[in-house]
């Protein structure tokens, strides 16, 4: 000891004595060295100290300091505790190990061995620093990337993995056992249950500071805590957890009002419910809010207690339920002392009051408010309607019925205080994919008036089936039991005013790769006007009217137009490869109603009723084709034929081969089953070309316009079927032997022989006007740009008839448009008369054509102009939605009104049309002029009030001749819209005042007054 140096190999060792010359500390090596206060060791060192044991390469130990140094994978070992890393430096106080210290890499491993198995807790980080207190552990600390593996064991039980990190990581031990865990700074944490626990998964948990508390099996998350279970997530300024119990308690560290921090549970496709207080049971799945609130379906709800019983059922206690965003004090809610939540269900409430600005207004015995998403079945709220012709009118209650995915019906009924009566209505709807999609809906009410039996109805369907890309149905329909159930409860104005009934249903099918195609239909017309006018007697003989028409079916076969001669492969193409045919055939088989007014007595008329069924066979033929001549012409042709069947007809009646004919010498008819046809036939062609002229202007940025000139003349021709030659004329005597032709096809489904020839030859001239602009780069390096567009067309067209003795020039049209860039477009149209005319005889103030040319007299003119403007600045648009004009898809909209239009979205914008027209087609009358102006105006005052305006201007009389103005008010959950019509057929006004919220826009209060039609 007295010497500065010394060496020593041979497993040499260096012994530390306390005071009673006991051994304290002792290090044995390979070889050991001596230098001044430093002992240095090399090769299979080892140290012991008391229950301390360790392994190394290299060691130094310093007397002076009471310190030793351990390099070359270190290993220390204490019972079950195991610490190693790059460097592990010993401190001694008193003869005892005080402190240990690990700046890199460090690993401290704690061995548990349980009867079956054992387990490895293990800490790492980037330094450790163990402290301890009579060679006991007392705590470990790692600074730096610090993660902690720990294993939960109770009762000689695994219970789960445990692993956390964070920036700092302390251990406290007690009678060498784990008493606590804290970890502070970024930590996050995973808890992985043994197989046979109570829990189901994971549990993931994040923190700035986390405590655990080992023998009480609880642990601590303080600031921006979270767990994670399931699907379950709790968020929270502070979550303590009961591993025993399994218990989450989540609070707000600040526990102030407007704190960001209080607890917020989220289920996976749910928004959040938070309170201030929340305690959730992991094994159970079940909870306690206190002062909960969530959102559900744009729907908020709020409770002094809520109680999680299942996933998806909550407990509700004090609480309420609106769609107003504002949490503490909405503008409307409806109260309950208890509520059942189900999750994407419904909700069930008793009592039930509603409150408006915290006034209650109405009370219930209980409410059930639907909350699923999407389509959901439910009851349908009523709507409070007032017009004078109704009174007052309850509409809209009813059930709607979300059968599946892909049908979904509704049942509602309207009531009528003034009429005394119920309107009951249905609707049935179904979509499969793109594949088939259709709906049926009718109404039924009592009749009240007598005319049409006990009730009166109405049904309307629509369907869409495409079998497959080459196959579909197509059908829609509408039948009525009277004519004028749409008048009396129908809403929507074109629906009130529709005076005919159309169905149909019609299957097409396509043979691939062929130009063949199919069709059948069958279908149902009715003139809704015909009941009404046979009410009246008829004032002659002789009127016939149709009140309905059955098609049972129509048969169709087409063949696409294709080339007549295909061109071969590795030639090039004739004249005759132009040339392409058609041919289309149908098969009718209908059945007509009819009404005959006829004459009983010489002095009164009737009507009598009759059906006719019929069938007949139509086929068409045609072939067109096309070539060009000399390059610059184009010559097309085209050859249509037409062959028409008939199964029925009338025949002359005749006896002895004289025609019989009534007093007024009118053929006597006689309806015959059997086979008729006749076959017609036309032919046309057209000669056209393109002339080009080109025009340098040099204008500014105007540099050429060019005019594109497109004659065009045509020729068509049809004979007169009617001669002999064709045979379609029957020929008689009479008993006076005069003679009379008779046309039987007048009287069949063919119809009349054509008896006028036709030959006509068309002309027309096309003018378009084209410019060319240059316009400058954007900047000085940049290329000019090139704009090409038109500006002007200009068409004059008429024809000649060949076949007339006189009149034979047709009247000339023109017509054209000019383009205005970004102001819009000027729209003209014109007739010019070429013949003269003379005054009628005995006639005042009429004229007749005469047959005498004249320089062109315009008789009809019509210039239409529109444009508009708007404001640059956009306004702010409010975050509510406006639902005051949305229709339901399920909705028949024949009982419901429409919106008028929204704005553009701009601070303001105005729209102005203008039409002119002039009428002087007979110049021995005054001409006929009007000039209108229609206007509509939108303006935004406000991100909430916005102003709509429309009218309509008489410029000749300078009349306003009908104007209407809407206002609508964003209410932040209502919605206020309110719209005025002075004047016209539908003068007054109509008020709504409607919640926002799709799920309740049935809660609306709105008025209207009569004859108001929107």
């Amino acid at each position: 000891p007295d010497q500065d140096s010394l060496l020593a190999v041979g497993n040499p060792s260096v012994v530390r004595l306390d005071s009673l010359n006991s051994p304290v500390f002792t290090i044995i090596a390979d070889s050991l060295s001596v230098e001044a206060d430093y002992f240095f060791a090399w090769g299979n060192v080892k140290i012991n100290h008391e229950d301390v044991t360790g392994v190394a390469g290299q060691a130094v130990f310093q007397r002076a300091e009471n310190y030793a140094i351990m390099r070359q994978d270190p290993v220390l070992h204490q019972g079950d505790y195991i610490l190693h890393g790059d460097v592990i430096q010993l401190n001694l106080a008193d003869d005892k190990l005080s402190s240990v210290y690990i700046p890199t890499n460090p690993v401290f491993m704690n061995n548990k061995f349980l009867p079956d198995t054992a387990f490895v807790d293990r800490l790492t980080g980037k330094q450790m620093a163990v402290d301890l207190v009579d060679n006991k552990v007392q705590s470990v600390t790692l600074i730096g990337m610090a993660t902690s593996e720990f294993h939960a064991v109770e009762d000689s039980t695994f219970k789960g993995l445990n692993v956390v990190s964070g920036d700092t990581l302390t251990i406290k031990m007690l009678d060498d056992d784990v008493d606590e865990i804290l970890v502070v700074g970024g930590c996050q944490g995973t808890y992985t249950p043994a197989k046979n626990a109570d829990l189901d998964g994971n549990i993931t948990y994040e923190a700035q500071t986390i405590r655990y508390h080992i023998p009480r099996e609880s642990t601590h998350l303080l600031t921006d805590a979270k767990v994670n279970y399931q699907k379950m997530s709790l968020g929270a300024g502070g979550i303590d957890v009961d591993w025993r119990k399994n218990l989450l308690t989540a609070r707000s560290l600040t526990d102030t009002a407007g704190a960001e921090d209080y607890p917020q549970l989220e289920q996976t496709g749910e928004k959040p419910l938070v309170g201030t207080r929340m305690v959730y049971n992991m094994q159970q799945n079940r909870g306690q809010v206190i002062a909960g609130r969530t959102e559900i379906d744009q729907g908020y709800y709020y409770g002094a207690e809520m109680q999680r019983i299942t996933p998806e059922v909550y407990h509700v206690h004090d609480g309420y339920y609106t769609t107003c965003d504002i949490p503490d004090h909405p503008h409307y809610y409806f109260y309950s002392t208890r509520m059942k939540l189900i999750t994407n269900k419904l909700v069930i409430a008793k009592p039930v009051v509603l409150y408006i600005a915290d006034v209650p207004l109405a009370i219930l015995p209980f409410a059930v408010f639907p909350q699923q998403k999407g389509r959901r079945s439910g009851f349908l709220m009523p709507a409070y309607d007032y017009k004078k012709s109704e009174g007052r009118s309850l509409k809209g209650l009813g059930y709607y019925w979300a059968i599946n995915d892909y049908m979904d019906g509704k049942l509602i009924v309207d009531f009528y205080d003034n009429r005394e009566d119920f309107l009951y209505r249905g609707r049935f709807n179904y979509k499969i994919r793109d594949v088939l999609n259709g709906s049926f809906s009718g109404s039924l009410t009592p009749d009240r008036t007598g005319n049409s039996g006990p009730y009166r109805w109405d049904i309307a369907f629509n369907h869409n089936h495409t079998v497959d890309p080459t196959m579909s149905i197509r059908g829609s329909g509408q039948l009525s039991g009277d004519a004028n159930f749409g008048r009396d409860y129908y809403q929507e104005q074109s629906a009130r005013l529709k005076k005919e009934l159309r169905s149909n249903m019609t299957l097409t099918k396509r043979f691939e790769n062929t130009p063949y195609s199919t069709n059948a239909n069958v279908g149902y017309y009715k003139n809704l006007q015909v009941g009404q006018t046979i009410l009246l007697e008829p004032t002659r003989a002789g009127t016939k009217l149709t009140e309905s028409t059955i098609t049972l079916p129509t048969f169709g076969f087409n063949r696409a137009s294709s080339n007549l001669f295909p061109v071969k492969p590795n030639r090039p193409a004739a004249w005759y490869n132009q040339l392409s045919w058609n041919y289309n055939s149908s098969f009718n088989n209908t059945i007509t109603n009819t009404y005959e007014s006829y004459a009983p007595t010489d002095s009164t008329f009737a009507w009598q009723k009759k059906s006719d069924a019929s069938k007949s066979m139509r086929h068409t033929l045609g072939l067109t084709g096309n070539t060009s001549i000399a390059g610059v012409m184009t010559l097309s042709g085209n050859v249509n034929y037409l062959d028409n069947w008939a199964f029925r007809y009338e025949r002359a009646r005749t006896n002895g081969g004289v025609v019989l004919t009534d007093t007024n010498n009118v053929v006597l008819r006689d309806s015959v089953d059997g086979f008729l046809r006749m076959g017609t036939f036309s032919v046309g062609s057209n000669l056209s070309t393109k002339i080009y002229g080109l025009m340098p202007v040099g204008l500014g940025a105007l540099k050429a316009v060019r005019h594109i000139v497109t004659p065009k003349i045509g020729v068509s021709y049809a004979p007169d079927f009617s001669t002999p030659f064709w045979g379609y004329i029957e020929h008689y005597q009479d008993s006076s032997g005069a003679k009379i032709s008779y046309d039987p096809y007048k009287f069949s489904t063919i119809g009349a022989t054509p008896t006028n020839r036709k030959f006509n030859i068309t002309w027309s001239l096309a003018n378009q006007f084209d410019y060319k602009l240059l316009r400058p780069g954007k900047t000085i390096d940049d290329d000019p740009v090139e704009v090409k567009d038109k500006f002007l067309t200009w068409n004059l067209s008429g024809s000649y008839n060949m076949s007339l003795d006189s009149l034979q020039a047709s009247d000339i049209q023109s017509g054209g448009t000019v383009t205005l860039g970004k102001l819009g477009s000027v729209t003209y149209s014109s007739i010019f008369e070429v013949y003269d005319r003379d005054s009628i005889p005995g006639v005042l103030d009429r004229s007749q054509k005469v047959n005498r040319f004249i320089i062109p007299r315009l008789t009809t003119a019509s210039i239409g102009f529109g444009f508009g403007i708007q404001s640059k600045t956009q306004v702010a648009e409010s975050d509510s939605a406006d639902t005051t004009g949305t229709d339901d898809a399920f909705l028949d909209t024949r009982f419901e009104d429409r919106s008028m239009g929204q704005s553009s979205g701009k601070l303001w914008d105005m729209r102005f049309n203008f039409n002119y027209s002039y009428i002087h087609t007979d110049p021995f009358q005054l001409a006929r002029k009007s000039f209108w102006m229609n206007t509509t105006s939108h303006v935004s005052l406000t991100e909430f009030w916005k102003i709509s305006y429309t009218a309509r201007f008489d410029l000749i009389q300078g009349q306003l001749v009908s104007h209407d103005m809407s206002i609508n008010r964003d209410l932040h959950c209502w919605a206020l819209k309110f719209t005025w019509r002075p004047s016209g057929y539908s003068a007054g006004y109509y008020l709504l005042i409607q919640v926002d919220a799709s799920q309740l826009k049935d809660l609306k209060l709105q008025h209207r007054s009569q004859p108001f039609r929107r």
